[in-house]
Protein backbone atom coordinates (compact mmCIF):
# COMPACT_ATOMS: atom_id res chain seq x y z
CA UNK A 1 0.00 0.00 0.00
CA UNK A 2 1.44 3.52 -0.73
CA UNK A 3 1.62 6.45 1.28
CA UNK A 4 -0.33 9.44 0.97
CA UNK A 5 1.08 12.06 -1.08
CA UNK A 6 1.12 14.14 2.65
CA UNK A 7 2.77 11.29 4.27
CA UNK A 8 5.28 10.41 1.70
CA UNK A 9 6.66 14.31 2.11
CA UNK A 10 6.78 13.99 5.42
CA UNK A 11 8.43 10.63 5.25
CA UNK A 12 10.99 12.14 2.12
CA UNK A 13 12.00 16.12 3.79
CA UNK A 14 15.31 16.22 5.27
CA UNK A 15 15.45 16.95 8.96
CA UNK A 16 17.97 17.71 11.15
CA UNK A 17 20.09 15.20 13.16
CA UNK A 18 20.74 16.47 16.38
CA UNK A 19 23.55 14.93 18.43
CA UNK A 20 25.35 12.95 15.60
CA UNK A 21 29.32 13.23 16.02
CA UNK A 22 31.73 13.30 13.63
CA UNK A 23 35.52 12.40 13.56
CA UNK A 24 38.22 14.70 11.67
CA UNK A 25 41.38 13.45 10.29
CA UNK A 26 44.19 14.76 7.95
CA UNK A 27 44.16 12.86 4.69
CA UNK A 28 41.65 11.48 2.35
CA UNK A 29 41.54 7.64 3.29
CA UNK A 30 40.49 5.94 6.37
CA UNK A 31 43.67 3.34 8.37
CA UNK A 32 44.13 2.17 11.26
CA UNK A 33 47.55 4.46 11.50
CA UNK A 34 45.22 7.97 11.02
CA UNK A 35 44.92 10.60 13.73
CA UNK A 36 41.66 12.24 15.13
CA UNK A 37 42.02 15.65 14.73
CA UNK A 38 39.09 17.03 16.42
CA UNK A 39 35.53 15.08 17.03
CA UNK A 40 32.62 17.01 17.22
CA UNK A 41 29.00 16.54 17.46
CA UNK A 42 25.88 18.40 15.69
CA UNK A 43 23.97 21.18 18.37
CA UNK A 44 20.25 20.47 18.83
CA UNK A 45 19.30 21.75 15.29
CA UNK A 46 21.53 19.65 13.52
CA UNK A 47 24.25 22.48 12.97
CA UNK A 48 27.98 22.26 13.99
CA UNK A 49 31.25 24.40 13.48
CA UNK A 50 35.24 24.15 13.67
CA UNK A 51 38.27 25.80 12.73
CA UNK A 52 41.11 23.57 10.75
CA UNK A 53 43.92 25.20 9.12
CA UNK A 54 44.59 24.79 5.47
CA UNK A 55 44.80 21.05 3.82
CA UNK A 56 42.82 17.72 3.02
CA UNK A 57 40.63 16.56 5.66
CA UNK A 58 38.39 13.79 6.14
CA UNK A 59 35.06 13.56 8.09
CA UNK A 60 34.47 9.64 9.85
CA UNK A 61 31.14 8.61 11.15
CA UNK A 62 31.26 6.57 14.96
CA UNK A 63 31.24 2.95 13.11
CA UNK A 64 34.29 4.31 11.28
CA UNK A 65 36.75 4.64 14.08
CA UNK A 66 36.85 1.08 15.33
CA UNK A 67 38.96 -1.32 13.30
CA UNK A 68 36.78 -2.82 10.73
CA UNK A 69 34.95 -5.71 12.10
CA UNK A 70 31.64 -6.16 9.82
CA UNK A 71 30.72 -9.10 12.33
CA UNK A 72 30.13 -7.05 15.04
CA UNK A 73 26.86 -5.44 12.93
CA UNK A 74 25.86 -9.04 12.64
CA UNK A 75 21.97 -10.24 13.87
CA UNK A 76 19.80 -13.03 13.45
CA UNK A 77 17.82 -10.12 11.18
CA UNK A 78 20.37 -8.07 10.16
CA UNK A 79 23.41 -8.83 7.08
CA UNK A 80 26.50 -7.09 6.71
CA UNK A 81 27.99 -7.17 3.45
CA UNK A 82 31.58 -8.20 4.57
CA UNK A 83 33.66 -6.50 1.38
CA UNK A 84 31.65 -3.47 1.14
CA UNK A 85 31.71 -2.92 4.67
CA UNK A 86 35.53 -3.14 4.74
CA UNK A 87 35.63 -0.58 1.81
CA UNK A 88 33.21 1.86 3.36
CA UNK A 89 34.84 2.15 6.49
CA UNK A 90 38.32 2.85 4.69
CA UNK A 91 36.28 5.44 2.56
CA UNK A 92 35.52 8.64 4.73
CA UNK A 93 32.07 10.04 4.62
CA UNK A 94 33.29 13.80 3.77
CA UNK A 95 36.32 15.28 1.92
CA UNK A 96 37.10 18.52 3.12
CA UNK A 97 39.60 20.59 1.33
CA UNK A 98 40.03 23.59 3.71
CA UNK A 99 41.61 26.63 1.96
CA UNK A 100 41.83 30.19 3.54
CA UNK A 101 38.40 31.05 2.85
CA UNK A 102 35.50 29.56 5.43
CA UNK A 103 33.63 26.98 4.14
CA UNK A 104 30.07 26.78 4.39
CA UNK A 105 26.40 25.20 3.94
CA UNK A 106 27.64 21.77 4.00
CA UNK A 107 24.43 19.50 4.61
CA UNK A 108 25.09 15.27 4.35
CA UNK A 109 22.33 13.63 3.69
CA UNK A 110 22.07 10.11 5.90
CA UNK A 111 19.14 8.07 4.68
CA UNK A 112 17.53 5.94 7.78
CA UNK A 113 16.35 2.53 7.04
CA UNK A 114 13.69 0.81 9.19
CA UNK A 115 14.89 -1.58 11.84
CA UNK A 116 18.48 -0.58 11.33
CA UNK A 117 19.34 1.67 14.15
CA UNK A 118 22.79 2.93 12.34
CA UNK A 119 24.59 5.20 9.31
CA UNK A 120 26.47 1.76 8.23
CA UNK A 121 25.06 1.70 4.53
CA UNK A 122 26.24 -1.85 3.81
CA UNK A 123 23.82 -3.81 6.21
CA UNK A 124 20.22 -5.39 5.57
CA UNK A 125 17.36 -6.26 7.24
CA UNK A 126 16.07 -9.73 6.51
CA UNK A 127 13.91 -10.39 9.26
CA UNK A 128 10.04 -10.33 9.73
CA UNK A 129 8.30 -6.92 8.72
CA UNK A 130 5.22 -6.21 11.60
CA UNK A 131 1.60 -6.79 10.17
Amino acid sequence: MRPTEEKFKKLTTPRAYPGKRFHVIRGSTNTLAREIVLTFTTDETGNFSFQLLPGTYALLVDEQIPPPDAKKYQTKFITVDESAFNQWWAKPYHLLEVKAAPLADLKFHFPHRSFISNDIPCLRYVGPYPP
